[in-house]
């Protein structure tokens, strides 16, 4: 159960960077379109 829990955290923390990177590219390149 630890090491379940332990998995969780680990994927949330990914999807959680993987999201900010994608709104830091969607950022860049609303600013490109400019």
């Amino acid at each position: 159960e630890i090491n379940q829990a332990q998995r969780d955290g680990e994927t949330a923390r990914t999807t959680e960077l993987y999201l900010k990177k994608f709104e830091l590219a969607q950022q860049m390149r609303h600013l490109l379109g400019k």
